[in-house]
């Protein structure tokens, strides 16, 4: 399983428990500098980005 697997299931274990910020989800992977980015609808979680926190800050 590679991290970003690791991840995905963390967050459809439990969709709910990350931050919102501007409308949708945000789970920032450790200790690599990526977040994914999604949302919860009728508990389907759709991811809508993986980003790099360093390049494009604000993005």
């Amino acid at each position: 399983m590679t991290d970003l697997e690791a991840a995905l299931a963390t967050i459809c274990e439990a969709p709910h428990r990350w931050a919102v910020v501007g409308g949708a989800r945000r789970y920032v992977m450790r200790p690599f500098p990526f977040m994914i980015i999604y949302r919860v609808a009728n508990e389907v979680v759709d991811v809508i980005a993986v980003s790099h926190t360093s390049r494009r800050p604000g993005r």
